[in-house]
């Protein structure tokens, strides 16, 4: 049984499911990264001890124990996150395409919402994928116009 976040998706999942339609839920797409950081109480931002002490030549972190030998012992390196999590991903005649479950409070309550969903749109649309967004009332009281729709 695939993981659904809301039963929204899962009635999504039970009319792909009723039109024998393969697919993959919550599926991460892209990459985004978050640089390197110090975490350390002073938050001096430099990796390692000889950088610091070349923009600050009178003071060094080495004193308070920040670095361990030449690197500060706080650094964090970049991480790696998904940029986005698709409700549904299938692929039909070499066609990506991403199909929305859209609720009310998540997806049309605030007009940052609204923003956040046609920059995210358009992404996937660079991309190669087609989206398709379904209100959660539509999904729930008119499944026969969806599955027209995809079929």
């Amino acid at each position: 049984m695939p993981a659904y976040e809301s039963p929204i998706e899962e009635r999504m999942g039970a009319i792909l499911h009723e039109l024998g339609v393969v697919f993959e839920t919550q599926v991460n797409v892209g990459d985004q990264e978050y640089g390197g950081y110090c975490r350390s109480r002073h938050y001096c931002g430099y990796k390692d001890d000889a950088d610091y002490r070349d923009d600050n030549p009178e003071s060094s972190c080495e004193s308070d124990g920040c670095y361990d030998g030449e690197l500060c012992r706080w650094w964090a390196e970049v991480k790696h996150y998904p940029l986005y999590r698709l409700d549904f991903a299938l692929e039909v005649a070499g066609q990506k395409i991403n199909i929305e479950c859209d609720g009310h409070e998540h997806h049309h309550k605030y007009k940052y919402q609204i923003q956040t969903d046609a920059q995210r749109d358009k992404w996937l649309k660079v991309h190669g994928w087609m989206v398709k967004r379904y209100s959660g009332s539509l999904i729930t009281s008119r499944p026969a116009t969806i599955k027209k729709e995809l079929k």
